[in-house]
C-alpha cells in the first residue's frame, strides 16, 4: 500500500517515467511500478480504485503499457468521463443504466441509479447482462444489469 499525501512537486520517490503524470495518475502509476506488479509474467493483474483515483484516461493507460486492469468508481469530471453522454439524472428510475464503451482504448464508462448516480469505469469489457443484488432499506432485491456493473460492485466494498 502507497499512502498519497497530496502533491510531490518535486517528484521524491517517483520513477522518471510516470513525472509527467497529473497528480493522482502519477500516484498509481508509480505505485504499480514500486510494487513490480506492472507486467507481471503469471498474467495481468485487477486494482479496484475509488473516485479519488480511477478515470477512463487512467484505465486505459494502465492497461496497455503495464498490463493492468482497473475497476472503479469515478467523479463524472475526470479525464475522459463523456458527461454528454452519460447524462443521468438523480430523478431517473433506480436499476437504469447507461454503458458507453471506446473500442479504441477498450474501456468502458457506466453510469446507473440506485440510492445516488454512480459513475464507474472499467477495462475489463465485457457486455454479458447479469443480475445485481441491490439493498433497500432492509430488503435486498435482485434486478439485471450489465456485467461491469457486477464487477464494480463485488470489487468496491
Amino acid at each position: 500500500m502507497d499512502v498519497y499525501q497530496g502533491k510531490n512537486a518535486f517528484n521524491v520517490g517517483i520513477k522518471p517515467e510516470v513525472r509527467g503524470l497529473g497528480t493522482t495518475m502519477k500516484a498509481v502509476v508509480n505505485s504499480v511500478l514500486a510494487l513490480k506488479i506492472d507486467n507481471d509474467p503469471d498474467g495481468s493483474r485487477l486494482i479496484a480504485l475509488d473516485n479519488r483515483y480511477q478515470c477512463p484516461e487512467l484505465a486505459a493507460l494502465l492497461r496497455l503499457k503495464y498490463n493492468v486492469y482497473t475497476v472503479g468508481a469515478t467523479k463524472r469530471n475526470r479525464k475522459g468521463f463523456d458527461t454528454d453522454l452519460l447524462d443521468m439524472k438523480h430523478e431517473d428510475e433506480r436499476g437504469t443504466h447507461k454503458i458507453f464503451v471506446d473500442s479504441t482504448n477498450k474501456v468502458q464508462c457506466m453510469q446507473w441509479i440506485d440510492s445516488v448516480r454512480v459513475s464507474a469505469v472499467t477495462c475489463k469489457l465485457t457486455a454479458d447482462i447479469t443480475e445485481v443484488t441491490r439493498q433497500v432499506g432492509k430488503h435486498r432485491q435482485t434486478c439485471r444489469a450489465q456485467n461491469g456493473i457486477r464487477n464494480h460492485n463485488a470489487n468496491i466494498q
